[in-house]
């Protein structure tokens, strides 16, 4: 039994489907490529002498390091209420447990003089600005997190 081929300019019609898939797998590959490549990046939140988050406000997104160090001073991390606590841990691994503090939030703990205070990576996208403060400095020492667009 003879196959039956159709030619148009002398390519058959399977190979002319499979040479019309070519660009569009490509697109698709490069596409995922970029994506992966552009959305991690390393943030370093540093509490400083001065009691200031330096800098106070980050744009963060799904797959980037957040790491909050103390260069200065005494400083812990500290989500203020018990909703913003839960949005920080379901959005972001830590590698130290943050403390619950209940209707307080939670925190790290203790206060570090200097290095890491703790580091986060982020695993869900924020659904909104997240407010941190530190445990120590609470009241002047202020930083947000805000979700990429």
């Amino acid at each position: 039994m003879d196959t039956v081929r159709h030619r148009r300019n002398g390519i058959s019609a399977p190979r002319a489907i499979g040479l019309a898939l070519v660009p569009v797998l490509l697109i698709g590959l490069v596409a995922l490529t970029t994506r992966n490549l552009t959305a991690q990046a390393s943030l370093y939140i540093k509490g400083t002498a001065q009691n200031k988050w330096d800098p106070p406000t980050s744009t963060v997104g799904v797959g980037d390091t957040i790491t909050w160090t103390v260069t200065g001073g005494s400083h812990s991390l500290r989500f203020t209420t018990a909703s913003t606590c839960k949005a920080a841990q379901e959005s972001m691994d830590f590698n130290k447990p943050l403390k619950d503090e209940g209707d307080k939030g939670c925190r790290t703990d203790p206060p570090t003089r200097s290095g890491e205070i703790v580091t986060a990576t982020v695993k869900k996208a924020l659904t909104g600005n997240l407010a941190f403060v530190c445990g120590v400095h609470p009241t002047i020492m202020k930083g947000t997190l805000k979700p990429k667009p």
